[in-house]
């Protein structure tokens, strides 16, 4: 029985199923084929033994019409064979052609050799054992009972004819074989066939579990090996291979990689209870091996290489994520008391007539009060960020309206801000609340740090389309001093800022808003002053091949 992949591969990786090729009368017909070569056989037998009985002058039945009748059953059998060569007509009707013709022949073959008594009557018996393997249970008892009439028929004939003594209890005997035959060989073929669909129906179940084992283990983020006990690679998923290179499977593992192999043979001889670490690749990446027995008493080895900078990034990912929920807690219970001190600080101002050094005072408590909450505002944003719903927004109708409100009031004499679009109808996919956020924190930020040394700041706004991959990227720039390399590698980490008045959350803020719209926000180097900043958005006319 062969196997297909019925399936295609799912967009969310579901593997293609394995079913086995409907082939419903094979069985069948290879029965047929044998009943056929038997009766071949038999009648050349029978026609070859007649002929050395008229050369050898033995007693043997020799006259007309029994040669006659063996060349007939083996001109018919070739016509037999020939009809299941060309599958036609179908195997129900042929089953009964064959079948239902070896009565007759057979009780006429029967009747030339003397009767009952002849002995041919088990060649009857057995094209019941063939009906009872090819056709259905009622079928099968059909034929039984028809075969059952031929041996009656033909005992009544020689009763008849006087064509010798008539044994009726034998004739009886015979037709109640005929049906024990057939029942017990349908019995056993229907038995054999429910068998054959369990055994088809829990290989393709354990073919099924295989591929989705393959599949699981293929997509883990850590390599996988499974060496044998001689040091063989017998199986390695995609990030093994991208550790260890493309040709892995049934390779040595000395010859794949000696540090590994080094450490697997010291596991062996001394398991470790820590998990060592192993260099892979030209970076030099650092990987934890975790060494697992598999099978009778540790036949096999499961090999697993996890990529210690991966684990590192998600355990900086799980503390901070702990952070953010522990600071946004605390910035909702800081709230209420400084809220309580920030209006203890206005009703001061306003209601006791103080000196010059009292208000200084007083302003630094509202001014600190107010910085404060700025902060936790950042915080509280952060934590209760509502959920991406992108749209496809014409970019630069929507630039246009953008920069006409965050404009409005703004004094020329301080910032600049220039519009530059190409002559395409670009079109992004985003959320225009967050696209409007993430802009206007970059601008506040060129305007608040990218004073030059005279002249207002000038911050120009440009987009371009990055053919192939997807993506318009959308610049925003200024005319400023720029940033300096040991500030510009951490801008995007929260609460880090250059500036006394600043949380240091705006950008970091401003990065998680992209990539809540699959979206990425860097800040890029480029030829001239100032700093640039770049938000890479999903191109919505983008098409995949």
């Amino acid at each position: 029985m062969s196997l297909t992949a019925a399936d295609p591969i799912l967009a969310t990786g579901a593997w293609p199923r394995l079913q086995s090729v409907p082939e419903p009368d094979r069985a069948e017909r290879r029965l047929l084929v044998l009943l056929n070569l038997f009766r071949i056989g038999f009648a050349g037998l029978l026609l070859g033994l007649s002929w050395i009985a008229v050369v050898g002058h033995l007693e043997l039945p020799v006259q007309p019409p029994f040669p006659s009748l063996l060349g007939a059953q083996i001109a018919l059998g070739g016509l037999w064979m020939l009809t299941l060569l060309r599958r036609q007509p179908r195997l129900e009707v042929q089953a009964w052609l064959q079948l239902g013709l070896d009565l007759p022949w057979i009780c006429a073959l029967i009747l030339a050799t003397g009767g009952l008594g002849s002995g041919l009557g088990l060649v009857l018996l057995l094209s019941c054992v063939g009906a009872g393997l090819v056709m259905p249970s009622r079928q099968a008892l059909s034929y039984a009972a028809l075969a059952s009439f031929h041996v009656l028929g033909i005992a009544l004939i020689a009763q008849l004819y006087g064509w010798g003594t008539v044994a009726w209890p034998h004739a009886g005997l015979l037709g109640a074989a005929a049906f024990g035959a057939t029942w017990g060989a349908n019995v056993l073929t229907r038995r054999a066939n429910d068998s054959t669909r369990f055994a088809d129906r829990a290989g393709r179940e354990l073919a099924d579990l295989a591929r989705l084992n393959e599949v699981i283990i293929d997509r883990l983020h850590s390599g996988v090996l499974v060496v044998s006990p001689r040091g063989r690679v017998r199986l390695a998923n995609a990030q093994a291979r991208d550790i260890l290179g493309p040709a892995i499977r049934s390779t040595d593992l000395a010859t794949l990689s000696p540090d590994l192999e080094r450490l697997w043979t010291r596991w062996r001889v001394l398991p470790l209870e820590d998990a060592p670490l192993f260099q892979a690749g030209e970076s030099k990446q650092e990987y934890v091996i975790h060494f697992t027995p598999l099978g009778q008493e540790g036949a096999i080895t499961l090999i697993t290489l996890e990529d210690l900078g991966q684990a590192k990034a998600r355990m900086q990912e799980m503390k901070l994520s702990a952070l953010g929920r522990l600071t946004a807690g605390i910035a909702h219970e800081i709230r209420n008391p400084l809220s309580a001190i920030s209006h203890a600080a206005a009703l001061l101002a306003e209601s006791i007539v103080l000196d010059a050094q009292n208000q200084s005072l007083v302003e630094i408590v509202r001014h600190h009060a107010g910085r404060i909450n700025g902060i936790i505002t950042d915080i509280l944003q952060l934590s209760r960020q509502r959920p991406s719903t992108p749209e496809i927004l014409p970019l630069a109708d929507w630039l246009d309206t953008f920069i006409a409100h965050y404009s409005e009031g703004l004094d020329p004499a301080e910032a600049q801000i220039d519009l530059q679009l190409p002559r395409l109808d670009l079109q992004v996919r985003m959320d225009p609340g967050h696209l409007s956020q993430v802009l206007t924190n970059l601008l506040d930020n060129a305007r608040r740090h990218g004073q030059p040394a005279r002249g207002p700041v000038r911050i120009e706004i440009g987009c371009e389309r990055i053919p192939g991959n997807g993506r318009i990227h959308l610049h925003v720039t200024d005319n400023g001093p720029g940033i300096a390399p040991d500030a510009a590698a951490r801008l995007f980490e929260p609460f880090f800022t250059t500036s006394r008045s600043g949380t240091g959350l705006g950008l970091y803020l401003s990065r998680e808003l992209c990539e809540f719209n699959d979206a990425s926000l860097a800040q890029v180097a480029h030829a001239g002053t100032g700093c640039r900043f770049r938000i890479a958005l999903p191109d919505a006319d983008f098409k995949k091949d």
